[in-house]
């Protein structure tokens, strides 16, 4: 029985990865996608945006409107994995910041 549910999972359309198209070189597709800063915006984007998904659905579930506790908690649990990978990156590109900091020229 659990495999059936492990294959429904690897199966749905949220958790599947897109295949890398051509063979594009990596200017050119920092050119063409807007580079990191374009991919950390969007990034942000998606924090904000599970954010208040989780927001919305745990307000809807307090107030009675919603009884799908399980969806409710997958929602607050993926907008706190999100959040958690946001620091953790945060993190890192201080400490890069810090080590550039601290080379000697």
């Amino acid at each position: 029985m659990p495999d059936a549910a492990i294959q429904a999972i690897a199966s749905s359309a949220e958790f599947q990865i897109e295949p890398l198209s051509g063979g594009a070189s990596p200017s050119e597709l920092s050119s063409a996608t807007g580079g990191f800063g374009h991919a950390l915006a969007g990034a942000l984007e998606n924090l904000s945006t599970s954010q208040q998904a989780a927001d919305q659905q745990a307000q809807a579930l307090a107030l009675g409107k919603s009884t799908d506790v399980a969806s409710v908690a997958m929602s607050v649990e993926r907008a706190n994995l999100t959040m958690q990978l946001a620091v953790q990156i945060r993190n890192k590109a201080v400490d890069a910041y810090h080590e550039i900091f601290r080379m000697q020229i």
